[in-house]
Protein backbone atom coordinates (compact mmCIF):
# COMPACT_ATOMS: atom_id res chain seq x y z
CA UNK A 1 0.00 0.00 0.00
CA UNK A 2 1.22 3.61 -1.05
CA UNK A 3 1.68 5.84 1.63
CA UNK A 4 -0.52 8.85 1.59
CA UNK A 5 1.01 12.21 0.57
CA UNK A 6 2.13 14.51 3.17
CA UNK A 7 0.91 18.14 2.51
CA UNK A 8 3.24 20.68 2.51
CA UNK A 9 2.35 23.45 5.29
CA UNK A 10 2.59 26.94 4.40
CA UNK A 11 2.45 28.19 7.94
CA UNK A 12 5.48 29.64 8.79
CA UNK A 13 5.95 28.46 12.64
CA UNK A 14 4.62 26.25 14.87
CA UNK A 15 0.93 26.68 16.31
CA UNK A 16 2.83 25.96 20.10
CA UNK A 17 6.77 25.60 20.93
CA UNK A 18 7.17 23.59 24.44
CA UNK A 19 9.78 22.88 26.41
CA UNK A 20 9.57 20.54 29.24
CA UNK A 21 11.25 20.67 32.24
CA UNK A 22 12.18 17.26 33.97
CA UNK A 23 12.64 17.44 37.41
CA UNK A 24 14.83 14.78 39.16
CA UNK A 25 12.31 11.79 40.00
CA UNK A 26 9.85 12.92 37.41
CA UNK A 27 6.73 10.82 37.25
CA UNK A 28 6.19 9.46 33.35
CA UNK A 29 2.98 9.14 32.85
CA UNK A 30 2.04 12.56 32.88
CA UNK A 31 4.63 13.73 31.10
CA UNK A 32 4.64 10.58 28.60
CA UNK A 33 0.70 11.91 27.74
CA UNK A 34 1.20 15.18 27.32
CA UNK A 35 4.00 14.82 25.04
CA UNK A 36 2.37 11.92 23.03
CA UNK A 37 -0.62 13.89 22.62
CA UNK A 38 1.34 17.20 21.16
CA UNK A 39 3.46 14.49 18.88
CA UNK A 40 -0.02 12.68 17.43
CA UNK A 41 -1.59 16.88 17.06
CA UNK A 42 2.23 18.05 15.38
CA UNK A 43 1.55 16.21 11.94
CA UNK A 44 -0.86 14.60 9.26
CA UNK A 45 -1.74 10.94 10.51
CA UNK A 46 0.97 8.95 11.99
CA UNK A 47 3.90 10.95 10.57
CA UNK A 48 5.24 12.56 13.94
CA UNK A 49 6.72 15.49 12.51
CA UNK A 50 6.50 18.74 14.49
CA UNK A 51 5.05 20.72 12.39
CA UNK A 52 1.99 22.00 14.10
CA UNK A 53 3.73 22.04 17.31
CA UNK A 54 6.94 21.98 18.44
CA UNK A 55 8.46 20.11 21.94
CA UNK A 56 11.91 19.66 23.11
CA UNK A 57 13.29 18.34 26.70
CA UNK A 58 15.38 20.26 28.98
CA UNK A 59 16.50 18.73 32.71
CA UNK A 60 16.00 21.12 36.01
CA UNK A 61 18.87 19.49 37.70
CA UNK A 62 22.48 19.04 36.62
CA UNK A 63 22.39 15.26 36.20
CA UNK A 64 20.56 13.42 33.13
CA UNK A 65 17.00 13.60 34.22
CA UNK A 66 15.63 9.94 35.54
CA UNK A 67 12.00 9.48 35.99
CA UNK A 68 10.89 8.00 39.32
CA UNK A 69 10.54 4.37 37.44
CA UNK A 70 13.98 4.77 36.30
CA UNK A 71 13.63 5.33 32.61
CA UNK A 72 16.42 7.73 32.04
CA UNK A 73 15.57 10.58 29.60
CA UNK A 74 18.18 12.41 27.58
CA UNK A 75 17.85 16.43 27.43
CA UNK A 76 17.37 17.62 24.02
CA UNK A 77 18.01 21.63 24.89
CA UNK A 78 20.04 23.72 27.61
CA UNK A 79 18.13 25.12 30.33
CA UNK A 80 18.75 28.28 28.89
CA UNK A 81 17.17 27.28 25.75
CA UNK A 82 13.95 26.47 27.07
CA UNK A 83 13.72 30.55 27.52
CA UNK A 84 12.88 30.75 23.35
CA UNK A 85 10.00 28.17 23.92
CA UNK A 86 6.25 29.52 23.96
CA UNK A 87 5.41 26.82 27.01
CA UNK A 88 7.17 25.56 29.94
CA UNK A 89 6.07 22.46 31.15
CA UNK A 90 7.79 21.30 34.36
CA UNK A 91 7.33 17.99 35.05
CA UNK A 92 7.34 17.51 38.47
CA UNK A 93 8.08 13.75 40.85
CA UNK A 94 9.21 12.65 44.31
CA UNK A 95 9.15 15.99 46.56
CA UNK A 96 12.93 14.74 47.84
CA UNK A 97 14.25 15.55 44.43
CA UNK A 98 13.76 19.19 44.30
CA UNK A 99 17.07 19.80 46.52
CA UNK A 100 18.81 18.74 43.34
CA UNK A 101 16.83 21.84 41.28
CA UNK A 102 18.84 24.28 39.42
CA UNK A 103 18.43 27.55 40.86
CA UNK A 104 18.11 28.86 37.72
CA UNK A 105 14.81 27.00 37.04
CA UNK A 106 12.93 29.55 39.23
CA UNK A 107 14.53 32.43 37.34
CA UNK A 108 13.91 30.80 34.36
CA UNK A 109 10.05 30.22 35.27
CA UNK A 110 10.18 33.84 37.21
CA UNK A 111 11.45 35.43 33.60
CA UNK A 112 8.64 33.74 31.65
CA UNK A 113 5.79 34.73 33.61
CA UNK A 114 7.12 38.39 33.20
CA UNK A 115 6.78 37.90 29.30
CA UNK A 116 3.18 36.26 29.83
CA UNK A 117 4.55 32.69 28.82
CA UNK A 118 2.26 29.69 29.54
CA UNK A 119 3.77 27.54 32.31
CA UNK A 120 2.28 24.67 33.02
CA UNK A 121 2.77 22.26 35.86
CA UNK A 122 2.52 18.57 36.19
CA UNK A 123 2.02 16.41 39.04
CA UNK A 124 4.59 18.05 41.92
CA UNK A 125 5.57 20.78 39.03
CA UNK A 126 2.78 22.67 40.75
CA UNK A 127 5.76 22.99 43.47
CA UNK A 128 8.18 24.20 41.21
CA UNK A 129 5.70 26.95 40.15
CA UNK A 130 5.21 27.69 44.03
CA UNK A 131 8.39 28.13 44.84
CA UNK A 132 9.17 30.24 41.98
CA UNK A 133 6.19 32.47 43.91
CA UNK A 134 4.02 32.09 40.52
CA UNK A 135 1.03 30.76 42.60
CA UNK A 136 1.34 33.12 45.46
CA UNK A 137 -2.34 34.25 46.08
CA UNK A 138 -3.36 32.13 43.52
CA UNK A 139 -5.21 28.60 43.17
CA UNK A 140 -3.40 25.32 42.22
CA UNK A 141 -4.63 21.50 41.30
CA UNK A 142 -3.01 19.01 43.21
CA UNK A 143 -2.87 15.66 44.24
CA UNK A 144 -4.53 14.96 47.42
CA UNK A 145 -1.46 12.77 48.63
CA UNK A 146 0.41 15.80 48.91
CA UNK A 147 -1.82 18.47 50.51
CA UNK A 148 -0.35 18.37 53.95
CA UNK A 149 3.26 18.94 51.93
CA UNK A 150 1.46 21.65 50.12
CA UNK A 151 -0.42 23.61 52.29
CA UNK A 152 2.70 23.42 54.94
CA UNK A 153 4.92 25.04 52.00
CA UNK A 154 3.18 27.30 50.63
CA UNK A 155 -0.02 28.87 52.66
CA UNK A 156 -0.80 31.60 50.40
CA UNK A 157 -1.75 29.12 47.57
CA UNK A 158 -4.93 27.41 47.84
CA UNK A 159 -4.76 23.77 46.77
CA UNK A 160 -7.48 22.33 44.58
CA UNK A 161 -7.92 18.38 44.74
CA UNK A 162 -10.85 17.72 42.60
CA UNK A 163 -9.85 19.22 39.68
CA UNK A 164 -8.39 17.59 36.60
CA UNK A 165 -6.48 21.20 36.00
CA UNK A 166 -6.70 24.61 37.15
CA UNK A 167 -6.15 27.81 34.43
CA UNK A 168 -5.17 31.62 36.35
CA UNK A 169 -3.23 33.91 34.45
CA UNK A 170 -1.08 32.25 32.26
CA UNK A 171 -0.54 29.58 34.83
CA UNK A 172 -1.92 25.51 34.44
CA UNK A 173 -1.56 23.08 37.00
CA UNK A 174 -2.63 19.50 36.43
CA UNK A 175 -2.66 16.50 39.42
CA UNK A 176 -1.02 14.67 37.27
CA UNK A 177 -1.31 10.85 35.31
CA UNK A 178 -3.09 10.55 32.94
CA UNK A 179 -5.21 13.85 33.97
CA UNK A 180 -2.27 15.40 31.33
CA UNK A 181 -3.93 14.47 28.55
CA UNK A 182 -6.94 17.10 29.46
CA UNK A 183 -4.38 19.69 29.67
CA UNK A 184 -3.17 18.88 26.45
CA UNK A 185 -6.15 18.61 24.95
CA UNK A 186 -7.12 21.69 25.94
CA UNK A 187 -3.26 23.45 24.59
CA UNK A 188 -4.11 22.04 21.24
CA UNK A 189 -7.47 22.92 21.10
CA UNK A 190 -6.63 26.95 22.26
CA UNK A 191 -3.64 27.41 20.38
CA UNK A 192 -4.29 25.06 17.34
CA UNK A 193 -8.27 23.59 16.18
CA UNK A 194 -10.42 21.65 17.43
CA UNK A 195 -9.17 18.77 14.50
CA UNK A 196 -5.91 18.86 15.75
CA UNK A 197 -7.18 17.40 19.23
CA UNK A 198 -9.92 15.39 18.01
CA UNK A 199 -6.93 13.30 16.09
CA UNK A 200 -4.77 13.01 18.98
CA UNK A 201 -6.88 11.60 21.37
CA UNK A 202 -8.66 9.32 19.02
CA UNK A 203 -5.35 7.99 18.38
CA UNK A 204 -4.53 7.67 22.07
CA UNK A 205 -8.33 6.13 22.42
CA UNK A 206 -9.50 8.58 24.42
CA UNK A 207 -13.10 9.73 23.79
CA UNK A 208 -12.55 13.62 25.10
CA UNK A 209 -16.57 14.35 25.29
CA UNK A 210 -16.83 11.14 27.62
CA UNK A 211 -13.05 10.95 28.94
CA UNK A 212 -12.10 7.68 31.39
CA UNK A 213 -9.98 10.57 33.87
CA UNK A 214 -13.63 10.30 35.56
CA UNK A 215 -12.62 8.97 39.52
CA UNK A 216 -14.08 5.22 39.42
CA UNK A 217 -17.31 4.51 40.97
CA UNK A 218 -17.45 3.13 44.65
CA UNK A 219 -19.85 1.18 46.28
CA UNK A 220 -20.13 4.64 48.74
CA UNK A 221 -20.22 6.85 45.22
CA UNK A 222 -23.72 8.77 45.87
CA UNK A 223 -22.55 9.61 49.12
CA UNK A 224 -19.01 10.88 48.56
CA UNK A 225 -21.13 12.63 45.44
CA UNK A 226 -22.49 14.67 48.15
CA UNK A 227 -19.80 15.16 50.48
CA UNK A 228 -17.59 18.35 51.63
CA UNK A 229 -13.85 18.86 49.71
CA UNK A 230 -12.83 17.74 53.27
CA UNK A 231 -14.19 14.08 53.11
CA UNK A 232 -13.56 13.46 49.72
CA UNK A 233 -9.73 14.62 50.80
CA UNK A 234 -10.33 11.99 53.39
CA UNK A 235 -10.83 9.00 51.23
CA UNK A 236 -9.02 9.87 48.64
CA UNK A 237 -5.99 9.60 51.29
CA UNK A 238 -7.39 6.31 52.16
CA UNK A 239 -7.71 4.78 48.68
CA UNK A 240 -4.39 5.38 47.81
CA UNK A 241 -3.15 3.90 50.90
CA UNK A 242 -4.91 0.85 51.86
CA UNK A 243 -2.53 -1.00 52.16
CA UNK A 244 -0.28 1.66 54.19
CA UNK A 245 -3.12 3.07 56.78
CA UNK A 246 -2.28 5.08 59.58
CA UNK A 247 -3.95 6.68 62.24
CA UNK A 248 -6.58 9.01 62.32
CA UNK A 249 -4.66 11.72 63.77
CA UNK A 250 -2.42 11.75 61.03
CA UNK A 251 -4.85 11.59 58.55
CA UNK A 252 -6.21 15.01 59.95
CA UNK A 253 -2.48 16.51 59.80
CA UNK A 254 -2.33 15.30 55.92
CA UNK A 255 -5.71 17.31 55.53
CA UNK A 256 -4.45 20.18 57.65
CA UNK A 257 -7.32 20.03 60.02
CA UNK A 258 -8.10 19.08 63.55
CA UNK A 259 -8.88 15.65 64.37
CA UNK A 260 -12.40 16.45 66.08
CA UNK A 261 -13.30 18.49 62.93
CA UNK A 262 -12.34 15.72 60.73
CA UNK A 263 -14.48 13.00 62.75
CA UNK A 264 -17.49 15.23 63.11
CA UNK A 265 -17.69 16.60 59.23
CA UNK A 266 -16.79 13.09 57.74
CA UNK A 267 -19.53 11.35 59.79
CA UNK A 268 -22.39 13.86 58.96
CA UNK A 269 -21.15 12.92 55.13
CA UNK A 270 -20.53 9.01 55.24
CA UNK A 271 -22.57 8.03 58.57
CA UNK A 272 -18.90 6.48 59.65
CA UNK A 273 -16.17 7.52 61.70
CA UNK A 274 -12.75 8.09 59.55
CA UNK A 275 -11.15 4.83 60.89
CA UNK A 276 -14.70 2.37 60.80
CA UNK A 277 -14.97 3.72 57.47
CA UNK A 278 -10.92 3.04 56.51
CA UNK A 279 -11.01 -0.65 58.02
CA UNK A 280 -14.27 -1.23 56.12
CA UNK A 281 -12.86 -0.37 52.86
CA UNK A 282 -10.13 -2.37 53.67
CA UNK A 283 -12.20 -5.68 54.04
CA UNK A 284 -14.56 -5.15 51.48
CA UNK A 285 -11.43 -5.01 49.25
CA UNK A 286 -9.56 -8.34 51.03
CA UNK A 287 -13.36 -9.85 50.56
CA UNK A 288 -13.12 -9.30 46.76
CA UNK A 289 -9.57 -10.15 46.72
CA UNK A 290 -10.17 -13.75 48.94
CA UNK A 291 -12.89 -14.25 45.58
CA UNK A 292 -11.24 -13.59 43.00
CA UNK A 293 -7.43 -13.94 43.21
CA UNK A 294 -5.38 -17.15 44.37
CA UNK A 295 -3.34 -15.55 46.82
CA UNK A 296 -3.02 -16.84 50.55
CA UNK A 297 -5.05 -15.65 53.61
CA UNK A 298 -1.74 -14.25 54.75
CA UNK A 299 -1.14 -12.53 51.95
CA UNK A 300 -4.22 -10.79 51.27
CA UNK A 301 -4.15 -9.49 54.71
CA UNK A 302 -0.48 -8.12 54.25
CA UNK A 303 -1.57 -6.19 51.02
CA UNK A 304 -3.81 -4.40 52.79
CA UNK A 305 -2.14 -3.31 55.89
CA UNK A 306 -2.79 -5.71 58.81
CA UNK A 307 -0.15 -6.14 60.72
CA UNK A 308 -0.47 -9.65 61.24
CA UNK A 309 -2.79 -12.67 59.99
CA UNK A 310 -4.51 -12.75 63.56
CA UNK A 311 -5.49 -9.55 63.29
CA UNK A 312 -6.64 -9.75 59.91
CA UNK A 313 -8.73 -12.81 60.46
CA UNK A 314 -10.39 -11.26 63.75
CA UNK A 315 -11.26 -7.97 61.78
CA UNK A 316 -12.87 -10.33 58.98
CA UNK A 317 -14.64 -12.08 61.04
CA UNK A 318 -16.16 -9.62 62.93
CA UNK A 319 -17.98 -7.87 59.52
CA UNK A 320 -18.42 -11.25 57.23
CA UNK A 321 -19.39 -13.55 60.50
CA UNK A 322 -16.55 -16.02 57.86
CA UNK A 323 -13.17 -16.61 58.32
CA UNK A 324 -11.56 -15.79 54.63
CA UNK A 325 -10.92 -19.51 54.95
CA UNK A 326 -14.55 -20.01 55.17
CA UNK A 327 -15.61 -16.89 53.08
CA UNK A 328 -13.73 -18.34 50.19
CA UNK A 329 -15.10 -21.32 50.36
CA UNK A 330 -18.60 -20.67 50.62
CA UNK A 331 -18.61 -17.59 47.49
CA UNK A 332 -15.86 -19.78 45.28
CA UNK A 333 -18.36 -22.20 45.16
CA UNK A 334 -20.73 -20.18 44.18
CA UNK A 335 -19.01 -18.71 40.88
CA UNK A 336 -17.35 -22.45 40.43
CA UNK A 337 -16.62 -22.26 36.62
CA UNK A 338 -15.65 -19.41 36.83
CA UNK A 339 -12.22 -18.58 35.79
CA UNK A 340 -10.17 -17.36 38.93
CA UNK A 341 -7.16 -14.83 37.90
CA UNK A 342 -3.81 -16.30 39.58
CA UNK A 343 -2.09 -12.48 39.81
Amino acid sequence: MSQPEIRQESVQRPYLTAAFLLCPNFTLTPMACFSDALRLAADHHDNSRQVFFKWEYASASLQTPVSSSGLTVAPTISLAEAADFDCIVVCGGLIRGFETLRPEVLDLLRAAHAKSKLIVGLCTGSFVLAQAGLLQGKSSAIQANVLQDFVRMFPDTTPLTRKNYWVEDNLITCPGGILSLDVAAHLIRTWGDASRTFKALDYLLFDYENPRTRFPERPYQSQLDRASDLTRNAVSIMENHVDTPFTVSELANRLACTRARLNRVFAKDMGAAPGSFWMEMRLNLASRSLIERNHSVTEVGYTLGFSDTAHFCKNFKAKFDLSPNAFRKRYRSATEGSPVSSS
